[in-house]
């Protein structure tokens, strides 16, 4: 919807309650998720595009040049946002209305990450560091050395607490099922690198250990 030579903009039909607002002028500035009273009639948004936010998108502590950012608002990616990159990892937006901003980045062969920063006058840059994808394989065996087909295993991301089963269901990362195959193993591809703690699903389930995702290639660990 485009404001008239007023700066004003009908919005018909809307029901009472609370929605929110992004507002972009070319050159002027942005504003994202402005929140609007729908019972009150009207409401008055301010475009102040003094602001400017920078992230440093780091991998293994090295610059990550060509990563891509933009700004998501609650019905998801605002394309017009999307940034690259330069040589030295620094994603830049200028031309802002101050306040707090959530940023997908993303690399290739990276773990997509999305955070909240804030923009602002003078404001250091906000370090980014994206995780390596790579792959996993367990082989779950006895004490006396016979694969255990057909358990289930709960796998806990100890970077940020997430559930891998819960990524799965997203489909973030692949694979064929949460339950060991005839030959013991479960498979896991496009795991963000990292620690992550294994234990058999279900109330009660032992604790089988800590296993690491190195990225760039399969780790393979054995527990019992």
């Amino acid at each position: 919807m485009i404001t008239d030579g007023e700066g004003v903009a009908e919005l018909g039909e809307l029901a009472d309650g609370r929605f929110f607002v992004d507002l972009l002028r070319d050159g002027e500035g942005l504003l994202v998720g402005a929140e609007i009273d729908a019972s009150s009639g009207e409401a008055e948004l301010v475009l102040d595009g003094k602001a400017s936010l920078e992230l440093l998108v780091v991998s293994h502590g090295l610059p990550r040049p060509g990563a891509t950012g933009l700004f998501l608002d609650q019905a998801g990616e605002i394309s017009v946002t999307r940034r690259r990159a330069d040589s030295s990892g620094l994603l830049t937006w200028n031309r802002l209305t101050p306040g707090a901003y959530r940023v997908r980045v993303t690399a290739p062969d990276h773990w997509t990450e999305e955070i909240e920063a804030r923009a602002g006058e003078g404001r250091s840059p906000t370090p980014v560091a994206l995780r390596r994808l790579g792959d996993l394989r367990i082989r779950l065996i006895s004490e006396e050395g016979v694969p255990l087909a057909g358990v289930a295993l709960e796998l806990t991301d100890r970077t940020t607490g997430a559930s891998v089963a819960d990524w799965l269901e997203r489909g973030l990362v692949e694979g064929g099922s949460e339950r060991t195959d005839a030959a013991g193993e479960l498979f896991l591809s496009r795991l963000p690198e990292g620690e992550y703690r294994v234990r058999v699903a279900g109330p009660g389930g032992v604790e089988l250990g800590v296993v690491e995702v190195v990225g760039g290639g399969e780790s393979v660990v054995e527990l019992r």
